[in-house]
């Protein structure tokens, strides 16, 4: 391996070729042994999204701080054309400094979203419309023939609350695996995961299926909610 050749000497190379010298003629005329490709620098892996494509993540994380990463990847599509893979775009958040972090306060009861997208060594903030009055939580069951329990509580739901509902009211209608209706699909909301209560469910003869994290795509219950909340 040749010696390392100082930076000075490197951006004499690079103005010799501008001026039209051949390698030959810019190793000459400055002393060194060879001049090979000058402008041919590493060829790392090519980005997907340029820099209007990361002001556009950058604004969307800003702007909504608990994304799933596959929601992420759809509206990165919608807005730019470019459709890229989960791996692709945590890459592209890690470029821009942003990383997923737990929120602040949050109660550790409610089914909402407990992770959030922001730069490093800041805090995630999600600022959102407090509407005075009572607060009710919604626990339904959805099976391909439609809703087949409900349960509607003031305030947040906790784990107990979740464990009765589901042994009172969901596993009475279930049956033994392999028939219908013998498969409980649960997101990973922390009080979906209960060893005493997947215990009780298997006990029936019924299985437990978690979802992929960050796939609501996989959730019909969520269009069915929106339907409701709309």
């Amino acid at each position: 391996m040749g010696k390392s050749l100082s930076n000075d000497i490197k951006w004499h190379v690079i103005y010799h070729q501008l001026d039209g010298f051949s390698a030959k003629e810019t190793a000459l005329r400055l002393y060194i042994g060879c001049v090979n490709h000058p402008f041919k620098g590493y060829q790392g892996r090519r980005r997907i999204f340029n820099p209007d494509d990361f002001n556009i993540l950058s604004t969307l994380v800003k702007d909504k701080k608990d994304w799933y990463l596959d929601e992420l990847a759809s509206k990165m599509e919608r807005l730019t054309g470019k459709l890229v893979s989960i791996p692709t775009l945590w890459r592209a958040l890690n470029h821009l400094g942003i990383t997923r972090k737990k929120e602040v306060n949050k109660d550790e009861r409610s089914l909402s979203r407990a992770y959030g997208y922001c730069l490093k060594n800041m805090r995630v903030e999600k600022h959102v419309v407090f509407v005075r009055g009572k607060r009710y939580t919604i626990l339904p069951v959805l099976t391909l023939d439609g809703f087949i329990a409900a349960d509607i509580m003031k305030g947040s739901c906790n784990k107990k609350r979740f464990q009765t509902f589901i042994l009172t009211q969901v596993l009475p209608q279930m049956n033994e695996y392999p028939n219908k209706n013998s498969v409980i699909v649960m997101d990973n909301a922390k009080i979906h995961h209960d060893e005493k209560l997947v215990e009780s469910i298997e006990q029936m003869g019924c299985k437990v299926l978690y979802l992929p994290p960050y796939s609501p795509d996989y959730n019909p219950i969520e269009m069915a909610f929106s339907g409701v909340k709309s």
